[in-house]
């Protein structure tokens, strides 16, 4: 048989086999995951992972790897982690939604939604906006100063660090900061104003954090399985949480005042339904999520940011991402629109060094390709 025949036979088999190229695909990524995680696990760097990923025809795949939990009835796409930072994601999606829908401007001034006795500094002379804090150009440190004195004395905030912080503990931070002076702004990664932003959002719209959450983003989005505070009917699904040691530590909880930095508990099931409608062009949120993808300002020769999202360039591509990371647990997501993929990464381990970042970039890397 000579080769155009050869390869026409070929391609005929492959037209005939239509799950071939896509079973081909799955297996790929899997393959991927495996074999980058297999020392990490004979290691004990990390105990359990769940990966979701969104193939380029639309489909929805899991797995599982390391070490259930005794406590655990079953690891899979239904177990709820903390996702931690990737939190920040949502907080810009109110933020968008809500400028959508004409409520807000990315320029309204943050003062106008504080309540009274907080107040904010100014950022060369002129107020902090909205987008400052969603695209970390306010000038405002990882943590405030008074935040980080308050942990330097206490173990057990240092166990739990976000939890018991409140509106007191709001005025003496912003009263601890002093904004640098600046020819223009400059990225720098804040989880004290993304928490202030999730705050200024439960002002303006006088409801918690979990409610702004549920109306526009968990419920129509059939994100059933995601909170701030898991039920205690869902308790049996909300896995233990490690340190980078390997040992069982308490989860983080979070007060309104910082919750919107971090403080999303979810499942890889509801992170893909999440991550899908970001895909989309033709869903209800689509408007929201192109101005939160949009490019804001630039990091460096290959990063972005938009509204929280940080926007990596590779190969022509644009991938959107973020990670997370609290005191148990590591997280990663991603979505490429270029390429109709998605992937994201759940770790009940906190990160000593950052593994699932690693991961997650190598599988979008891969999903693309594919």
């Amino acid at each position: 048989m000579n080769p155009p025949c050869l390869l026409a036979v070929c391609w005929m088999l492959l037209l005939a086999l239509p799950g071939l190229a896509q079973e081909t695909a799955t297996t790929t990524w899997k393959s991927v995951a495996e074999t980058l995680t297999r020392p990490w696990l004979e290691k004990k760097q990390i105990n359990a992972v769940v990966i979701g990923v969104i193939d380029k025809e639309g489909q929805h795949h899991f797995l599982t790897l390391g070490e259930k939990p005794e406590s655990l009835a079953k690891l899979d796409e239904n177990t709820i982690f903390e996702i931690g930072s990737i939190t920040k994601t949502m907080t810009a999606m109110l933020l968008a939604d809500a400028i959508q829908r004409m409520e807000l401007k990315l320029d309204d001034p943050v003062q106008e939604f504080m309540p009274e006795g907080i107040y904010l500094p100014a950022r060369d002379g002129k107020p902090i906006t909205l987008e400052h804090l969603a695209t970390h150009t306010s000038g405002f440190p990882r943590l405030a100063p008074y935040q980080m004195t308050r942990l330097m004395f206490d173990q057990k905030l240092r166990d739990d660090p976000y939890r018991t912080f409140q509106i007191e503990d709001l005025k003496k931070a912003l009263a601890s900061i002093k904004i640098r002076t600046t020819s223009k702004p400059k990225v720098e990664y804040s989880n004290f104003g993304t928490g202030l932003l999730g705050y200024a959002l439960t002002q303006k719209y006088r409801k918690n954090f979990e409610t702004l959450l549920r109306e526009p983003l968990f419920q129509p989005l059939g994100m059933n399985s995601s909170y701030l505070e898991v039920p205690e009917s869902e308790q049996a699904r909300f896995i233990e949480a490690y340190n980078a040691e390997g040992k069982v530590v308490r989860r983080w909880g979070f007060s309104d005042v910082t919750a919107g930095a971090g403080g999303v508990r979810s499942t890889a099931a509801d992170m893909l339904r999440y991550l899908q409608a970001g895909l989309k062009q033709d869903h209800p949120l689509t408007p929201a999520f192109n101005l939160a993808l949009a490019p804001q300002y630039e990091i460096n020769a290959s990063m972005k940011i938009g509204l929280n999202w940080l926007i990596l360039q590779k190969n022509g591509k644009s991938i959107h991402w973020h990670n997370g990371g609290t005191g148990g647990f590591a997280s990663y997501a991603a979505l490429c629109r270029d390429a109709d993929v998605a992937v994201v990464v759940l770790s009940n381990r906190a990160p000593e060094k950052p593994l699932m970042d690693e991961l997650g970039m190598k599988l979008i890397e891969t999903l693309i390709e594919k």
